[in-house]
């Protein structure tokens, strides 16, 4: 589907500059309640539909030299929440996407990034944690931002977007201990 998706866009403007991957679908249960449709079609639209998207824009957007793609990571699969074992899953898998595809497209000057949004939409209508006062709209800046030519240097990085609260999530690695 994701070949489709940008060959319409090609047919219609030449060429894709941008790609945003957003789209997405809740099935939330505990673990021990998921059942495997739940799990399936979480994964399917969220790591599988943005693996799709975002392999046929990169396609393009090498024969170009340039492009940046955004995807949508979650607080759920960064730092976890409760009751999202699939949606958690999914969403840490396009945050490891997201790396490696920088890495990749990087030397095409395709810039992948991830934004990890948390506002109150129709997916999040009914998560208490997610305050009525923070919309959409105080997350499209950053979105906006990270596509732009402003943030030409910005690669492989997750920023959180938590209305108007913006930051980055980085992966600390401890000076472990050494086993003799």
């Amino acid at each position: 589907e994701g070949d489709a998706i940008v060959a319409t866009a090609v047919d219609n403007f030449g060429r894709v500059d941008i790609l945003v991957n957003n789209a997405g679908i809740l099935r939330d249960k505990t673990m021990l309640n998921l059942d495997d449709a739940m799990w399936d079609a979480v994964v399917a639209v969220h790591l599988r539909g943005t693996f799709q998207c975002t392999r046929a824009a990169g396609r393009v957007m090498k024969t170009q030299q340039s492009g940046a793609i955004l995807n949508t990571s979650s607080f759920s699969g960064l730092v976890g929440n409760f009751g999202q074992s699939n949606y958690g899953a999914a969403k840490a898998g396009i945050a490891g996407f997201t790396r490696v595809c920088a890495k990749e497209l990087a030397r095409y000057n395709v810039r992948v990034n991830a934004i990890s949004p948390m506002a109150k939409t129709r997916m999040t209508d009914d998560i208490d944690m997610v305050p009525d006062e923070i919309t959409p709209d105080l997350i499209a800046p950053v979105a906006l931002w990270l596509c732009s030519d402003l943030a030409g240097d910005v690669n492989g990085r997750i920023f959180g977007a938590h209305g108007p609260q913006v930051f980055e999530y980085h992966m600390v690695t401890t000076d472990g201990v050494k086993l003799d």
